[in-house]
């Protein structure tokens, strides 16, 4: 997002969400060490630093590299003790993506619809991820969402959820990685390919029918299978594991054969790099059908069919493959409309 709005010739910074997410302070391993004397502090460290060094975990390879490339390609902004103050630093201020405005406990923050703006607001592609509006939530937000000029969503039913209550119109936009194109994404993956042929598995949901399932369809092909993923109890059915950042993310969908998902983003990126795969569904009947949502509504627009399936559909559905070439000139065209919305939001 922030890369599509520079390009557009907007300078622009990610605003740090950490003391909302984190209110009391972000949780540290090491809290137990700063109550020590000083000379026990300092001894831990230095041997903590050279542990690491030697035994760094798959966890702590993940955290320096999501660091690594936040360092080298994100632009955040945490200069600031109150939220209010930004409203001297910049001119527009932009709500999403992702399932900020789904109206529930956990996650309602009036943070997150720009309660501390003063300024032009407007939202690309926030996400409601619900079913139903409970009542509760319609007031307090047809207040939050008063003042946005413009309102985007990321799916079809949170259009029509907003749209019933809040009385105007509400568009529909691309997930941010769909804004950019493969050969932009190659910018930030890592440039060494890989010298063989692999199935890449990426699941979110720990399921042993579809890791069978990813197994079987890797032996068949006398391909490895790789698992994205530093989840030891993965290992039993990897011939390698794959513990890395959003650079090794990417490149690592580049590389492979084929493509075994249960993931929005996974099957994004499987689509954006022109791969076969398949998106096996996470939820069953209504449970989490929003999500689903999101993954038909990917499917509707990309004219992609047979690829979502279940675990019976798994064994009954005939495999064709993909045409990319209609696609692509699906995705583009929606893409042109997407950067069209966000281009007349910041200017008007």
């Amino acid at each position: 997002m922030q890369y599509v709005i520079k390009r557009m010739g907007y300078e622009n910074a990610i605003i740090d969400d950490e003391r909302i997410v984190y209110p009391s302070g972000k949780p540290s391993d090491g809290a137990w060490i700063r109550k020590l004397p000083l000379y026990k502090q300092l001894y831990i460290r230095i041997s903590q630093g050279l542990l690491s060094i030697v035994c760094e975990t798959d966890a702590k390879k993940v955290e320096r590299r999501f660091e690594g490339f936040r360092r080298l390609y994100l632009i955040i902004d945490n200069d600031f003790q109150k939220f209010e103050e930004l409203n001297e630093k910049y001119d527009v201020f932009i709500a999403g993506s992702d399932q900020i405005w789904a109206p529930t406990k956990e996650i309602f923050k009036p943070y997150y619809y720009l309660d501390f703006a003063k300024k032009k607001k407007i939202s690309y592609a926030a996400s409601v991820n619900s079913e139903c509006y409970p009542e509760e939530y319609k007031v307090p937000i047809t207040d939050l969402l008063k003042d946005f000029t413009h309102i985007s969503v990321r799916e079809e039913a949170g259009k029509e959820l907003l749209e019933s209550f809040l009385k105007r119109n509400v568009e529909v936009s691309l997930d941010p990685t769909l804004l950019l194109t493969d050969a932009d994404w190659q910018k930030v993956a890592i440039k060494q390919r890989s010298k063989h042929p692999y199935i890449l598995c990426y699941l979110l949901t720990y399921n042993e029918t579809y890791l069978e399932y990813a197994r079987n369809f890797a032996r068949q092909r006398n391909l490895p299978l790789y698992i994205f993923s530093n989840n030891e109890k993965y290992n039993t059915f990897a011939d390698k594991m794959i513990a890395a950042g959003p650079s090794e993310f990417v490149s690592s969908f580049r590389d492979a054969f084929f493509v075994l998902t249960d993931s929005f983003h996974g099957t994004v990126f499987s689509i954006l790099h022109k791969k076969e795969f398949i998106t096996f569904k996470r939820f069953k009947g209504k449970e989490g059908s929003n999500q689903n949502e999101r993954l038909n509504n990917l499917f509707r627009i990309t004219g992609i069919t047979g690829r979502f399936l279940n675990e019976q559909e798994l064994h009954e559905t005939i495999i064709v493959p993909i045409d990319y070439l209609d696609v692509n000139q699906n995705l583009e065209r929606e893409r042109e409309k997407s950067i069209n919305y966000l281009k007349e939001a910041l200017a008007h």
